[in-house]
């Protein structure tokens, strides 16, 4: 038997070894293992691109082009893990996303679909997977709750995309003069996020009273004349990030100025009982009279939202509405957003753990003392007249 030709293009060198990476592989790799032998499966077939996220550690086949089509798949059981993508994608996702990481290749060529590899691979296995592919069962609910786990691993890696991501809005908000459009704010910091090497998932700019009218993002060709809010979802080693910075060119009115102090208290409120142990119905029905007063005088909507930031966005949202109490464990990293009328306060933190990702040198942010005798710096708005960021 003739050696099968090798590939006509040249792979780019593997990844610098990452011994951290590739002993949190092996340790999913593990408890996947463990999963399958409990359930009485040989493998399972990895589809949803988070959990090849989870399962190599930031390994992102989204970060080699669309997603709309399953690209790549992790087969995964018998000791092994294996890559099956199609041809023209492994140079990138195998060598350079998952290269020095104990992955194996199997690989199929663009003119043939990848649904027949999948296939090929789970016919004649006791196999599952986290999407129902074909004849697999799907055990998604025990993925995401592997998935969802708290992992200082995971933490780290989103600590270092927050201090990035943080830096690229600031600069660009810094450099945006009034009058621009929120297109050209949000192409400002789409720039800055893409030139240091991490993906713009969402930047939603909502110019002057948009909010009002329950817009979170304004039209590309709004003008930008009086003040201007801005939530920016960052990826990278397929982790996410999520912040908001509130720009003003004019002083606010008095109700703004008390409804935005309002909403600072009532996310530093949310912090620390959520770090305190305490379910999301339960804070939410402490921090909801104080907002339910100023709405009814001004007439404006208040609404507050969170979810779980992770491998997907979002991982879940918290609904003051569910029947059962929600929780966030400790090492959780969780994003709150609160809205009254045309203004947002919003801030991602890890629960239990004391850190909040928004925490920033330049950023004018209110020292809030809370009910739990916590004092915690949360953001402000930044008025044009008090500094320049990109000179800073």
């Amino acid at each position: 038997m003739e050696p099968s030709p090798l590939p006509s293009f040249n792979f780019p060198a593997p990844v610098e070894w990452n011994r951290a990476r590739y002993e949190q592989v092996e340790k999913r790799h593990s408890t996947v293992e463990a999963v399958l032998k409990e359930l009485g499966y040989e493998g399972i077939l990895l589809l949803a691109p988070e959990n090849l996220c989870w399962f190599s550690a930031g390994g992102d086949p989204r970060e080699q082009g669309s997603y709309e089509i399953p690209q790549a798949a992790l087969y995964v059981g018998s000791g092994r893990r294996v890559v099956l993508c199609a041809d023209d994608l492994a140079p990138g996702l195998f060598s350079a996303e998952l290269g020095s990481l104990g992955f194996q290749l199997k690989q199929r060529s663009t003119q043939h679909t990848l649904e027949d590899l999948f296939d090929e691979v789970c016919r004649g296995r006791r196999v599952c997977s986290d999407t129902g592919f074909g004849r697999t069962r799907s055990i998604a609910p025990r993925l995401e709750e592997l998935r969802q786990r708290s992992c200082s691993f995971a933490r780290r890696t989103v600590q270092e995309l927050a201090a990035a991501t943080t830096l690229c809005t600031e600069q660009a908000i810094g450099e945006f003069t009034r009058g621009g459009t929120a297109g050209e704010l949000a192409g400002l910091i789409a720039r800055c996020l893409t030139t240091r090497g991490m993906q713009p998932i969402q930047i939603a700019v909502s110019a002057d009273d948009d909010a009002v009218r329950g817009l979170m993002r304004s039209a590309a060709n709004t003008r930008i004349e009086r003040k201007v809010s801005v939530r920016v979802v960052s990826r990278h080693a397929g982790m996410h990030f999520v912040m908001l910075r509130n720009l003003r060119f004019e002083e606010l009115s008095e109700a703004e100025t008390q409804g935005y102090e309002l909403l600072q208290r009532q996310l530093a409120e949310i912090v620390v009982q959520m770090n305190a142990g305490s379910c999301w119905q339960e804070t939410f029905t402490d921090i909801e009279p104080l907002a339910r007063e100023l709405e009814s005088s001004q007439s404006w909507p208040w609404s507050v939202t969170g979810w779980q930031v992770g491998y997907r966005q979002p991982e879940r949202y918290f609904s003051h509405d569910a029947p059962a109490p929600e929780f966030a464990a400790p090492g959780t990293l969780c994003y709150w957003e609160a809205r009254l009328g045309p203004i947002r306060c919003g801030m991602m933190h890890v629960v239990g753990k004391n850190h909040l990702f928004q925490e920033t040198s330049v950023w004018p942010a209110l020292q809030v003392e809370t009910t739990m005798n916590e004092t915690l710096p949360i953001p402000s708005f930044l008025g044009r007249e008090q500094t320049s960021l990109a000179q800073s």
